[in-house]
């Protein structure tokens, strides 16, 4: 009986260990956690148990059998992802924003005519436009300072006219105590920063409720407008 419960305890100290280890082992995420709703390889909801992290980069995915599947060819998901992060996020880029690397070169409307001749660029599940491909290497080099800088420019157009007055995790009212942050190019506002972290764990519902609150506010203002 002593014997047993030795061996069961040192199974449990073994396996204890075996999870510290993979814990210290995981890759930590570079930027913005996943972004969509979808999986990268079939477009089918995505499970938060089928992760993974590709160069730093968090991707969710349906099932482990999408992730082999990313695997055997990365490339190709990630080059179908980064179309996704570019069409979705262009719709919020700032519209009078400058490179964040040559912070002196006015950026062209991401909704314009004219929006192809800024460069978009994909790290962290973020969306940097720029205005040359000489940027790209210094944004990969260092993507945290210049996404300190693109934080701030997202935050300046966005905050103004922030559609939410509450927060979208809990629903209290906001006030001046509320923590911002940005997520996808959309600046959240929260009542806290522990609510701000549940988003940063899964961004797509706040997303999604701030989206559609930016929507209703701006057809509501044609509306208005047009009377």
């Amino acid at each position: 009986m002593k014997h047993t419960k030795a061996l069961l305890a040192l199974a449990t100290t073994l396996i204890a260990g075996l999870f510290a280890a993979q814990a210290q082992d995981a890759p930590k995420r570079v930027g913005d956690p996943y972004p969509l709703a979808t999986c990268p390889v079939t477009g089918r909801p995505v499970a938060d148990a089928s992760t993974v992290t590709a160069d730093g980069r968090e991707v969710k995915f349906c099932c482990p059998n999408c992730i082999a599947t990313f695997n055997a060819d990365p490339k190709v998901y990630l080059d179908k992802l980064d179309a996704a992060i570019i069409d979705d996020q262009m719709k919020v880029y700032p519209r009078h924003a400058t490179c964040v690397v040559m912070t002196d070169e006015e950026l062209s409307d991401p909704l314009g005519p004219d929006a192809a001749d800024a460069k978009p660029l994909v790290v962290g599940n973020r969306l940097f436009r720029i205005c040359c491909k000489k940027c790209i290497a210094k944004i990969k080099k260092d993507p945290q300072k210049f996404l300190a800088t693109l934080d701030a420019q997202v935050m300046a157009a966005q905050k103004a006219d922030y559609p939410l007055t509450t927060c979208v995790v809990t629903g209290e009212v906001l006030d001046d105590g509320a923590y911002d942050f940005v997520v996808s190019n959309r600046l959240v506002r929260t009542c806290c920063k522990k609510c701000a972290e549940k988003i940063l764990a899964n961004p797509v519902e706040a997303i999604k409720k701030i989206d559609a609150a930016r929507a209703s506010t701006a057809s509501a203002s044609k509306a208005a407008s047009a009377k």
